[in-house]
């Protein structure tokens, strides 16, 4: 109940962010106009010239040849097989290291694997100490 002669509050709009209404658009303009004045060069600018020579200073000499000849031409042997490269060198030893590091290269990748497993393994179990949300009725 309000007392006799007491006059009925007015409400009060709520206005949750209605002080920026009027900022708002000064402040893009401000922000627009820093962006601009950063991209100016200046009022007295000019190109710096760069004396460009018409070849590379490189190409007027020929390079100079190898002791023993001259210089053999590419032959490049795209279409042939690449398998054992190592074979080439004709070496008993590193036929063998090779044919070692073939089985090693599968067991670090099976190690590896195994470790990833472990890893996540671990991160699951983990799970169980953080909070979990449901939809779902709980008993």
């Amino acid at each position: 109940m309000m007392p006799a002669g007491a006059a009925a509050a007015q409400p009060v709009a709520f206005r949750p962010h209605g002080h920026l209404r009027f900022r708002t658009p000064a402040l893009l303009l401000a922000g627009f106009a820093m962006l601009l004045a950063g991209c100016t060069v200046g009022p007295n600018y000019r190109r710096p010239s760069a004396p460009t020579p018409p070849a590379f200073k490189e190409a007027a000499t020929p390079p100079p040849n190898p002791v023993g000849g001259g210089w053999k031409k590419v032959d490049p042997a795209d279409s042939a097989l690449r398998g054992s490269w190592w074979e080439i060198y004709g070496d008993p030893q590193l036929n063998r290291l090779e044919e070692k590091v073939a089985i090693s290269n599968q067991t670090l990748k099976m190690t590896y694997a195994q470790y990833m497993q472990a890893l996540y393994a671990v991160k699951a179990a983990r799970a169980q100490y953080y909070p979990t949300v449901s939809l779902l009725p709980a008993i």
